[in-house]
Order: C-alpha cells, then structure tokens, then sequence
C-alpha cells in the first residue's frame, strides 16, 4: 500500500501526482490510498482516503464515495478505535507509535496501547507515526503486521533495502 501525502499541493496536483505514481507502480499494483483528499482521490482513481479526526468526517466522505474507495481513519485512543467502524470505516491507522518529525505535536500513544486499539476498532490496524527499523520490531512483539512508514524508507540510503528490511521484521516475503 502506497500513501500520497503531498499536503502543500492543490487537489487537481496531487491527484496528478497519484495517477502518475499508479502507472511507474503497475506491474506490482499496491493500494494507493491519497491523505486528506477525498476530491483528489475520486479524480485520480486511487483505491482509497486517509482521513485523520480534522478531516472530513468518515460518515460524509462514505456519502460521497460510497464503496468506490476505502476509508482510512486516524485514531489516537480506544475510543476513537471503537468507533471507527461504527462511521464507517474500513480500517485504522493507530498513533503515534513513537515521536515523529512528520506530525511534530502528535501524541504519542505508545506501543502499549495498540493491542487494545486494534481490538477494539475491529478493523485492519496501522501502527503510524515514528516507525523506523529500530523500533518495528517492539510493536512486531506486540503482534502488529502492518505499518505506516515514510522517513524510515524515503531517507534511507538504499530504499528499497529499506522496505525490504521492514518486510522481513514483519514477517512479511
């Protein structure tokens, strides 16, 4: 699953952007889901939305998309996980996890508290927010296998032995 967060760019920009990056990642076809941008996603054909609890609502974007797109939610406790799915969501991204640069007054939640999130949402959960090779493997220990990374691939040296790496510490081939 690949995410676009370009937030500087207009909406007609970034859906630009996610139609060119679905083209150079056909032959391997993840799931582009585009942050924050109901209108881009929609125009771009992207496979889905991530909304954080600012954003539009969950119940107002489903309106507009129906099932055309899935919907992603931020949550950063157990309730907000709890009622992700009652708005309709169709899964969560949890955090933050740890300290983060991208979001520099996110709370941090902790891995602590991801099990119990991921059991109360009920839906697919997404460790975010801080993650870098250092650290996946305390929220693996936690039983998570599914990460939201940006910095730890975009600024390594060799990303793709980056997302190799996360692969293997999540179990993944």
């Amino acid at each position: 699953m690949v995410q676009v967060r370009f937030k500087q760019a207009p909406s007609a920009e970034r859906a630009d952007l996610v139609m060119r990056l679905g083209e150079a990642c056909a032959a391997w076809r993840p799931l582009i889901i585009v942050n924050d941008d109901l209108a881009a996603a929609l125009q771009s054909g992207a496979d889905g939305v991530h909304l954080g609890q600012q954003d539009l609502p969950v119940p107002a974007a489903r309106r507009v998309a129906g099932r055309a797109l899935l919907i992603g939610l931020s949550v950063h406790d157990v309730p907000q996980a709890r009622a992700a799915a009652g708005l309709g969501a169709d899964y969560i991204g949890c955090g933050a996890m740890f300290p983060t640069a991208t979001k520099e007054r996110a709370l941090v939640i902790g891995p602590a508290e991801l099990p119990r999130a991921a059991r109360a949402a009920r839906l697919p959960c997404f460790a975010i927010g801080g993650i870098d090779l250092a650290n996946v493997a305390l929220l693996v220990a936690r039983g998570c296998r599914r990460v939201a990374v940006g910095r730890a691939i975009q600024e390594a040296g060799d990303p793709e032995a980056a997302a190799r790496a996360f692969r293997r510490v999540l179990g993944l081939r």
